[in-house]
């Protein structure tokens, strides 16, 4: 699953753990003996049956100890969390799950208090991200006996590893190394800034090893950055064409007209295998231009990957107009404008509905172009707000009827309508016009 960031978001990733305030422990490695220091900022712990708020690390000296860095934005820890809480409960008394977040303890307050979970987790977090430095989360560190056994990814965590780990048979449980020094806004592979082959020039790499993946645009006085690594061919497509509409990043905005034998080498689509796979199949993009470009971004980058990949597989990515049934948005003729009142602008989204005040139809637009993402007909807005409006959905907004009434109630229209609509297309590179 691709969590979409901005480039800025994914620094605070790679570079947590460099600024430490009153850090005096060294990074640790696998082998290593893990400190007993006291930790406060702990949630959902008890001792003893009572709640407790700080804990020291040799109270798990008797269990195989499993740190989660993790944080409540980011999706794939997410999804891990209800695999943690079964593991915890197959293996209580043996295996303790520790979730560790530089989030406030406020922060992770609610999100605990929205989802049911009896894990615990160290909050405001800086010492033990200084003890086990690393570019992305998830993280997984695992301590047993006092001793720091193993570092992977959540993907590696499973009741045969853990039992594993307790047997003490940890040679086979792999290893992940993060490659910490890498700067993605410094020019890739020079001067020791990660570590591959190039194979094409503006930059396209392989897989580079280390690396999270971290995607996005940034424009300073000097330069402007464009750059996506680690990225499937398809998300690098993606990429390049979602700078003109983040609607291509959508299944029903993207069509893969390839041989299967293609359309599993330009995307696997995540789950299980799928660090194996995008390190065979995965690469690397960055594209500098001068501070004055004034051209298409998109256009650059869609060129470059077209002219790379049109070489490699044979493949070409281009936007085709097609006319197709659409989920289009509209106004009701005769209902009342629902153009703002004014006031803080505010989004709220619950399991009950959706409550918009003040904000630009877009967060509704992306917000309903999500949901139905996976149906046939692309989402298009021809409800023609172009100033901020407030609006008020009492609804699961999953529930695609129960969504067309209640934006009628609201003047607003969503029905199957046929429209032209472009399509981002990935072909074989003759077909494409």
């Amino acid at each position: 699953m691709k969590l979409k960031i901005s480039l800025l978001a994914f620094l605070c990733l790679f570079f947590q753990a460099y600024a430490q305030p009153g850090n005096t422990y060294k990074a640790l490695k696998t082998g290593d003996k893990m400190p007993d220091m006291q930790i406060s900022g702990i949630l959902n712990y008890k001792t003893e049956e009572k709640p407790a708020d700080q804990i020291r690390m040799s109270q798990f000296n008797d269990k195989l100890l499993i740190l989660d860095f993790w944080g409540t934005y980011c999706t794939p820890c997410l999804h891990l969390l209800p695999k943690y809480d079964s593991l915890q409960t197959q293996f209580s008394g043996k295996a303790q799950f520790l979730l560790v977040t530089r989030e406030k303890s406020k922060t992770v307050q609610a999100f605990f208090k929205k989802n049911t979970l009896s894990l615990p987790s160290i909050t405001d977090d800086y010492l033990l991200s200084a003890l086990f430095p690393h570019n992305s989360i998830p993280y997984e560190v695992w301590i047993r006996n006092g001793t720091v056994i193993a570092m992977t990814y959540g993907e590696d965590v499973s009741a045969a590893t853990i039992q594993k780990a307790l047997d003490g048979h940890t040679d086979s449980i792999a290893q992940r190394k993060d490659d910490l020094n890498l700067d993605p806004l410094q020019p890739l592979l020079a001067n020791g800034n990660g570590k591959g082959d190039v194979v094409f020039q503006s930059v396209i790499t392989p897989y580079l090893p280390g690396v999270s993946s971290p995607e996005g645009f940034q424009k300073t006085p000097e330069k402007i950055i464009a750059v996506a690594l680690n990225h499937s061919p398809l998300a690098l497509y993606q990429q390049a064409f979602t700078r003109k509409d983040p609607m291509y990043d959508l299944a029903n905005r993207c069509s893969v007209e390839l041989p299967d034998s293609l359309k599993r080498i330009i995307d696997q689509g995540g789950g299980p295998g799928f660090h194996d796979w995008i390190k065979q199949y995965g690469y690397s993009y960055q594209l500098t231009l001068p501070p004055g470009f004034t051209g298409d971004i998109s256009e650059v980058m869609a060129t470059d990957l077209n002219r790379y990949f049109g070489a490699r597989y044979h493949i070409r990515a281009a936007l085709e107009k097609r006319e197709q049934d659409c989920l289009v948005l509209s106004r009701i003729p005769g209902t009342a404008a629902i153009e703002s009142k004014g006031g803080e602008p505010l989004f709220s989204e619950t399991a009950k509905g959706l409550t918009l005040r003040n904000l630009a139809i877009s967060s509704l637009d992306m917000d309903i172009a999500q949901r139905f993402r996976k149906l046939p007909t692309p989402y298009l807005d021809e409800a023609g707000y172009e100033k901020p409006i407030d609006l008020q959905l009492r609804c699961d907004l999953s529930d695609l009827a129960a969504l067309q009434k209640e934006l009628r109630r609201s003047g607003l229209d969503l029905s199957v309508k046929k429209r032209a609509v472009e399509i981002l297309v990935i072909r074989p590179a003759q077909t494409i016009q």
